[in-house]
């Protein structure tokens, strides 16, 4: 399905198995071998956990869409880990951990820019900032988009335009980077540190979430076991009700409760939460209150 942004920046969508499954035996028929990628995704912002909502490919001549709500995880599973088709993308990490924790899918054959920006010492280091410098390109501030809803269908086409331009200077950026790292003899780092990515373990351990709240580890092992339990319980009804966990509790209440439990009466009913739910939620976090002073 071709479509236009705009302003008029023609892309390709595609929201079928086929429909992959026939643009991936386009790239090998036409023996095209690089392409430039990128994905938005939802982290816990709008709805609960963090899924995968948009992929969006350049291969110098297309500009594709996938859309991964309607592309189930096989036919994805088969572009993502192609090794055949190197993938060019800037700032890869948090991308592979999405795809192996959302999706159980491993990205093969990465080539990641981010690296570069490092070696290169350059002062500001993010994309649109490199683009900016090397290619005298000025795109869409990324703030703009930094708590938009990609999950939403239908997307908006600004919103479209801002995903494609992410990977429409790949291609040229790399030219330039990698020329500038031959220049500098760091080519080889360059390509290491990529190995190094490449072969990380991207799993997460679901257990551990609580740990990485900043100020857990300053808390006592008795705070560290209720804190472990308040999140757990947060978790748990943001799972059911599909909602962000800090639209029910924010990581603060949750250190506020360990230290006065009074404040059970200050929360506030979350809007997508009738009554009856709210009060099992708050019945739920009485009870982890209530067992810590048992012990």
């Amino acid at each position: 399905m071709a479509a236009k942004t705009k302003h008029d920046m023609d892309y390709q969508l595609i929201d079928t198995n086929q429909g992959l499954i026939d643009y991936t035996n386009q790239l090998k028929e036409n023996n095209i071998r690089i392409v430039a990628m990128d994905l938005e995704a939802e982290y816990n912002l709008h709805s609960y956990g963090e899924k995968l909502a948009l992929i969006q490919v350049y291969d110098r001549k297309n500009k594709i869409l996938l859309d991964p709500l309607k592309i189930n995880r096989r036919t994805l599973r088969l572009f993502l880990e192609n090794y055949r088709v190197q993938k060019i993308m800037y700032d890869a990490s948090s991308d592979m951990f999405l795809l192996q924790n959302s999706c159980d899918i491993k990205l093969e054959a990465v080539l990641d820019l981010r690296p570069a920006a490092d070696l290169l010492d350059y002062e500001k280091r993010d994309l649109h900032s490199l683009i900016n410098l090397e290619l005298g390109m000025s795109l869409t501030k990324k703030s703009k988009f930094q708590k938009y809803n990609w999950l939403r269908r239908p997307l908006e086409q600004g919103a479209l335009d801002y995903a494609l331009s992410d990977v429409l200077y790949l291609f040229e950026l790399k030219d330039v980077i990698l020329k500038k790292l031959y220049e500098n003899k760091m080519l080889e780092e360059f390509m290491r540190v990529n190995s190094r990515i490449q072969s990380r373990d991207y799993h997460k351990n679901s257990d551990d979430k609580h740990k990485k709240v900043k100020g857990f580890r300053e808390l006592s092992s008795t705070e560290a076991n209720v804190f472990k339990q308040l999140f757990e319980t947060r978790e748990k009804f943001a799972e059911e009700f599909n909602m962000p966990p800090h639209n029910l509790l924010s990581k603060d209440q949750l250190f506020q409760l360990i230290n006065d439990p009074a404040l059970i009466t200050d929360l506030k009913k979350p809007k997508r939460m009738d009554i009856q739910d709210f009060s099992r939620l708050k019945k739920a976090i009485i009870k982890v209150l209530k067992d810590r002073r048992k012990r």
